[in-house]
């Protein structure tokens, strides 16, 4: 069974994509990388900008801790409730 999640990021540029800032924000090689070593599947592609944050969706094991070390803003989980709300 995989786990699906949704990690967000401040954002301070309204004018880029949001699959672009994810792009920007992250390190794909390493990403790359965890994928093929743990499964965690992070779907930059998929990011949507919410107010002033962009969501990025994840699938796979993986904590927190280890979802921030291949990205260069600071990362949080989004809740249930803030998903619930968003749509």
């Amino acid at each position: 069974m995989s786990t699906h999640r949704v990690i967000a990021f401040a954002t301070t540029d309204p004018e880029s994509a949001p699959e672009i800032q994810a792009m920007d924000a992250a390190d794909v090689d390493g990403l790359g990388r965890e994928y093929r070593d743990s499964g965690l599947d992070v779907h930059l592609t998929d990011a949507q900008r919410r107010g002033q944050e962009i969501w990025v969706p994840i699938a796979g094991p993986g904590d927190l801790e280890i979802v921030q070390h291949y990205f260069s803003a600071k990362v949080r989980w989004v809740s249930r409730g803030e998903m619930l709300a968003s749509k």
